[in-house]
């Protein structure tokens, strides 16, 4: 919350709740739909998201990394 402006911060706690608790409910589908799809035990299914979001945040940190900028210099 640190990073967004006073006027701000109450939309981005309910952003933070509103995408935690859709992730709550899509859950469940998304598992039971890959362990049936799939054909698998359902631990599998869990490791296999695991595996996506793992990938997916390694992504999301080298974009990071990528779009970082160097801190201002001062007194120079």
């Amino acid at each position: 919350m640190r990073g967004l402006p006073v006027s701000r911060r109450g939309m981005g706690t309910g952003a933070f709740q509103s995408g935690f608790f859709l992730g709550l409910f899509v859950n469940p589908i998304v598992i039971v739909a890959l362990e049936k799809g799939l054909v698998v035990p359902r631990a599998q299914a869990v490791g296999l998201v695991g595996f996506v979001l793992v990938a997916l945040a390694i992504v999301a940190a080298m974009a990071g990394a990528a779009r970082r900028r160097p801190a201002p210099q001062f007194g120079a």
